[in-house]
């Protein structure tokens, strides 16, 4: 099922609801505001020491599953690390065109090289939710190892939110490398966690929206250049069916996609009743593979309870998509981020005499991979079009 784009008076409203909201929040707490621009911190103190003490005792169960998120933050860490080098190499030696592998997201933005549009709804409560997840698990996991956070944050970045916490890192020196490896890997552990627990709901909530939501036809969104549907079916047709099979919902679609083959001429019928004639092509992966070379989306009726099943839907998606995201670009071996604290201390370790200049080294490396695969993509879009 492809989700329907927002309202956009809904997304008015919720803007001025949220900017208000944000302005009211500031006024009130102003005097724990701390303006680093372009960044505005509301630091609690009150709000690290309450989860200290909640979690201080929760060490017994929680150092298991700590172990296990440095084991999969490493894990994440050398696939980012090898997924961002061969897009560059794709990107930058063969000249391989595609969306940006890396982009940077901002709610309600379109950026540039980039096939990803976070609707300002959607993304506003979707970064909330995945950075209260990723720093209380940092503060939560900290305190279970005795380390109390100085301060929670919450913070802004123009109108796009965050947050983060502020460990005592002379206090966080003294512990071994484990602890430190358990409270950094703790952020993204917990958003793979989360994003598989809103999967597990969206699955649940589907099955509760089916029956409120009829399928009737899928929807031409655009057609591929050199196909046999280029110039002959027009953006917004609606199918209904091709060569008599029934093809209204996604699943039968997909179904009857999969047995085309290269040549063949598909008899396809629109929701007006209209017929095209169309010769399938050959998929460039799969030669022996047809394709009829449009891109498309469901189109259903949904009653009123369906829709907003869908919205919440929709929502659920950004989540999953989101702290997945979050989670592998965070253990990313770079200073700023959570990988390049795990790394940097294990380096530390391991040659203590030599840590300074091969961090420094490291970094310099992966600065440069990080900053192209999100420069190139941009800069081809709005130069080389």
């Amino acid at each position: 099922m492809v989700l329907q784009k927002e309202n956009s008076q809904m997304v008015d409203y919720f803007l001025i609801g949220w900017i208000a909201s944000l302005l009211a929040i500031l006024f009130v707490f102003r005097k724990n505001v701390e303006i680093q621009f372009p960044i505005i911190l509301l630091k609690s103190k009150s709000l690290g020491e309450k989860v200290y003490r909640i979690s201080r005792g929760w060490k017994g169960w929680l150092a298991p599953l700590s172990d296990l998120g440095v084991l999969v933050g490493f894990a994440g860490m050398a696939f980012v690390v090898w997924f961002l080098g061969k897009t560059l190499v794709q990107t930058v030696i063969t000249g391989a065109k595609g969306p940006a592998a890396v982009s940077i997201i901002i709610p309600g933005v379109r950026i540039p090289g980039s096939s990803i549009f976070l609707p300002f709804t959607y993304g506003i409560i979707s970064i909330v939710l995945l950075a209260a997840v990723h720093e209380f698990s940092h503060a939560i996991v900290a305190s279970s190892h005795g380390v109390k956070p100085k301060s929670i944050a919450f913070a802004l970045l123009l109108f796009v939110p965050a947050a983060g916490v502020e460990i005592d890192e002379a206090k966080l020196a003294k512990h071994p490398l484990r602890t430190k490896l358990r409270i950094f890997a703790a952020g993204s552990f917990s958003n793979f966690l989360f994003a598989g627990l809103v999967l597990v709901l969206s699955f649940g909530l589907a099955f509760v929206a089916k029956p409120h939501v009829t399928p009737v036809g899928m929807e031409v969104v655009s057609t591929e250049p050199g196909s046999g549907a280029y110039g002959a079916i027009a953006n917004g047709t609606i199918i209904v069916s091709i060569d008599g099979t029934d093809v209204r919902g996604f699943d039968d679609f997909v179904a009857f996609a999969k047995k085309i083959t290269p040549g063949e001429v598909l008899r396809i019928e629109s929701s007006d009743g209209r017929v095209y004639r169309v010769q399938a092509t050959a998929q460039s992966a799969n030669p022996d593979s047809g394709k009829i070379g449009i891109t498309t989306k469901q189109k259903a009726e949904i009653d009123r309870f369906g829709k907003v099943l869908v919205w919440i839907l929709g929502l659920l998606q950004w989540i999953f998509v989101l702290n997945i995201g979050v989670a592998i670009i965070n253990l990313f071996p770079f200073p700023i981020m959570d990988g390049g604290r795990m790394i940097a201390d294990v380096i530390k370790e391991l040659w203590p005499k030599y840590s300074r200049n091969i961090t420094i080294a490291l970094f310099s490396l992966t600065a440069p991979l990080l900053a192209l695969n999100i420069l190139i993509p941009i800069v081809k879009a709005l130069f080389f079009k």
